[in-house]
C-alpha cells in the first residue's frame, strides 16, 4: 500500500519514495514480495501518482484509491485491481516498511496451514502509535484496536500490529466488503478484517 501522503515527513516527495539503503522505501517491500515468488504486485496509489509511476516503472498493477478511505479501502482497491484471485493467497504490506524481509514473509506462508488470514505482530517496550493486539483468555485474536480507538487499558498492551497480512483472496474479499467506518477516524480499517474473518467462520 503506497497511497499515504506521508504528511509527517514534511516533504513534497511521496513517503514511500524516500530512500533507505540505496533505494526507495517501497522498493525494499517489492523486493521482499518478489523474494517469495509474488506472481503480481498491485501498488495502491493516490490519484496524483505521476512521480511514483515515473520512479517505479510499469512492472506493477497500479490501483488508484480515490478518495482515500482508510487501509481497508486501500486493500480492497488493490484486490480489485488484481482481478479474481479466489483460492489464491494475497500478501498485504505497508509500502513504507523497508525492514521487511522475504524470509519473514516466507515464515508467514509456511506457518499458514489452512488459515484464511495470518498477520504479523511484534512486542514493543513503547507501543505508542501502533494498533494493539487484543487476545482472549485462550490466546486467540479478538481484534486489533487502532490507538485512536484504544481504551486506557488497551493502551497498556505491548503486542502491536506490524502491518503485514496474508489472506486467502476469497475470504479477504468477503471480509473487506463487510467493513464499516465505525471508528474514531471514520475510515475502513484493514485491521477490522481479521475480526470479520473470525465472525464469518474463517480461521
Amino acid at each position: 500500500m503506497a497511497a499515504g501522503d506521508g504528511t509527517r515527513m514534511k516533504s513534497g516527495l511521496p513517503k514511500v519514495l524516500h530512500r533507505a539503503a540505496g533505494k526507495p522505501l517501497v522498493g525494499h517491500v517489492v523486493d521482499a514480495a518478489r523474494g517469495v515468488g509474488a506472481a503480481a504486485i498491485a501498488l495502491v496509489v493516490p490519484v496524483e501518482h505521476t512521480t511514483l509511476r515515473e520512479t517505479l516503472g510499469e512492472d506493477f498493477v497500479y490501483a488508484v484509491q480515490d478518495p482515500p478511505r482508510g487501509t481497508g479501502d486501500a486493500a480492497a482497491c488493490g484486490l480489485r485491481a488484481l482481478g479474481d484471485k479466489a483460492g489464491e493467497l494475497v500478501l498485504v504490506v505497508n509500502g513504507d516498511g523497508p525492514c521487511i524481509r522475504a524470509s519473514t514473509l516466507q515464515n508467514m506462508l509456511d506457518a499458514r496451514g489452512e488459515a484464511d488470514a495470518v498477520f504479523l505482530t511484534v512486542n514493543r517496550e513503547d507501543p505508542t502509535g501502533y494498533g494493539r493486539i487484543v487476545r482472549g483468555a485462550d490466546g486467540a485474536l479478538q481484534r486489533i484496536v487502532e490507538e485512536s480507538d484504544c481504551s486506557e487499558e488497551q493502551r497498556k498492551i505491548s503486542e502491536v500490529n506490524a502491518g503485514v497480512y496474508l489472506f486467502e483472496a476469497g475470504m479477504m474479499a468477503k471480509a473487506l466488503d463487510a467493513l464499516t467506518p465505525d471508528n474514531a477516524q471514520g475510515e475502513l480499517y484493514l485491521t477490522d478484517a481479521l475480526e470479520v474473518v473470525n465472525g464469518l467462520g474463517g480461521r
